[in-house]
């Protein structure tokens, strides 16, 4: 591959990952966990922050 507009080898490319299906659910599920667990806790402290501690559970994977 050689091309003059490209910064990358091949090389390079084939190791660029942009990540799983799974990484993408658990980042969508983490985020909208998380902004829910607030009104939750506000009428059940305890399930608001088990669903806090779950979401940041989620968003971890990702990391």
């Amino acid at each position: 591959m050689e091309n003059v507009f490209s910064e990358m080898s091949l090389n390079e490319m084939m190791l660029v990952d942009g990540g799983s299906a799974k990484e993408a659910a658990c980042g969508f599920i983490g985020a909208v966990g998380l902004a829910w667990s607030i009104p939750v806790g506000i009428l059940n402290p305890g399930a608001g922050l088990m669903l806090a501690g779950a979401s940041l559970a989620c968003l971890d994977v990702i990391v």
